[in-house]
Formats: C-alpha cells, sequence, structure tokens
C-alpha cells in the first residue's frame, strides 16, 4: 500500500491548492467530487468526497438503522418503567413482548422501502464525507434528509411514538463530527468500503461510506492522522 505522504512525493495523488492556502487561492472552494479528492494547504491534507450510500445491500447501513430504531424501542420501554416503577415487571412483560413485534414487523416494511428508494434513486441515498487535519465530518444529502422527515411525519400519522422517536434519532445524525482525539477505534471493511469510527463519547458509531476510488487514500489519511487509534482492518461486515 503506498502511504499518502508517499503517493504526494511521487506525484500519484491529485493534489489541488484549498482555499486555506492563502494568495492566489479560489475565493470559492470546488464543488465536492464524487471519487474524492486531496485537497492541499498550510495546515495538511484533505479529502472531500460526495456518494451515494446502498440501502438492501449495505449491512452496516442496516445495522446503523437496527440500532436507531432499538434505541427508539427502548427509550420507550425505560419511560413506561419511569412512569409506573411499581408495576416495572408488568411492563417488561406487557411491552416487551409487543414492541419486538413491531422492530420486526418495522425493520421489514423498511426493507421494502429501502428497495424502493434504492431502485428510484438509480443507487443510494447521498452523503458527502470530509476527512483533514481536524478529524472526520459527514453531511447527509438532500434525499437522506427528505426521507428521515417523511418517516417522522409517517409516525405522527400513524400515532407511533416507536417510529417517531427513531426518525427523530436519524435526523440528529444528519450532521456529524468528530475529532481524532476522540476517537477510540477504527474497523474497516474493505470488500464494502466502508469505515466504522466508534468514539469515546459516542453512543452510536459513524459509519463513512468510501468509493472504490478513495477507500484507501482515506484509509492512509486516518492511519496519519490518528496513529494511536486501534484499527481493525476487515473484508467483509461482520456483527
Amino acid at each position: 500500500m503506498v502511504k499518502i505522504d508517499e503517493a504526494f512525493e511521487a506525484g500519484e495523488a491529485p493534489i489541488k491548492e484549498s482555499a486555506r492556502s492563502g494568495a492566489g487561492a479560489p475565493s470559492e472552494p470546488p464543488p465536492p467530487p464524487s471519487q474524492g479528492e486531496i485537497l492541499s494547504s498550510t495546515e495538511g491534507y484533505e479529502l472531500r468526497w460526495s456518494t451515494r450510500i446502498p440501502l438492501v445491500r449495505n449491512t452496516l447501513l442496516i445495522r446503523q438503522l437496527s440500532m436507531a430504531l432499538g434505541g427508539g424501542f427502548l427509550f420507550v420501554l425505560i419511560l413506561g418503567i419511569i412512569l409506573v416503577p411499581e408495576d416495572w415487571i408488568l411492563v417488561i412483560t406487557g411491552m416487551g413482548p409487543v414492541l419486538l413485534s413491531l422492530f420486526v414487523a418495522i425493520m421489514g416494511l423498511s426493507f421494502i422501502v429501502m428497495f424502493a428508494l434504492e431502485r428510484a434513486m438509480k443507487g443510494g441515498i447521498d452523503a458527502e464525507f470530509i476527512i483533514n487535519e481536524k478529524g472526520i465530518e459527514y453531511e447527509a444529502g438532500e434525499s437522506s434528509k427528505t426521507l428521515n422527515r417523511a418517516g417522522l411525519l409517517g409516525a405522527v400519522l400513524l400515532r407511533s411514538p416507536v417510529v417517531a422517536g427513531g426518525s427523530l434519532i436519524s435526523i440528529s445524525r444528519e450532521s456529524q463530527s468528530i475529532r481524532w482525539k476522540d476517537i477510540k477505534s477504527v474497523t474497516t471493511y474493505k470488500g464494502q468500503h466502508s469505515i466504522l469510527i466508534r468514539g469515546k463519547e459516542l453512543a452510536l458509531p459513524i459509519g463513512v461510506f468510501c468509493t472504490q476510488d478513495n477507500f484507501t487514500t482515506a484509509l492512509d489519511l486516518i492511519k496519519k492522522y490518528a496513529p494511536g487509534v486501534k484499527i481493525v482492518e476487515k473484508r467483509s461486515f461482520q456483527p
């Protein structure tokens, strides 16, 4: 694997001047490329790219969805225990099976919806990622934001607090960033060109979805800026 600094010195990586580099820099940053470009500045290297995240075939995204929905179910269960502490056993035995059935039903419906969306959007939902000297940033695209708000609206119309909770969690994760010093561990999935970032204080990990062309560059940058972080490399997703 060619290291990031060596690639620059050999002229093998695309380099553009960032707006932070001073004189002669463009007044506005260029639009994010689909495959990703390396931007050089006085502060360091930056990789910025936009991509479409597959839905049905993306086991990492499905895991995050199940964790978000599970968080909503857990919130409802804990709320029930708090409201009726004297009958907490009855709350668990009564609400538990119902919540589990709803979880299975919602996940099944989600698969159907994701399949339809992936076909309609010609590959998946859009997202933008940035890796630079400060850390890693993620911004959901318009299609993802629209999907989250449609889910929240549907939950309100159906009067489902569980689905609403899951949608609110998804909305809260539309824009995320993490600094290098706050990263606990990194797991890469080469087969899906995905990187899972676990933070020291984050309840849910951040999924970084690369393209086939920039996966190696993204991983090299992570190793460069977070040399002390444990990185586990896997070829495919494993729970």
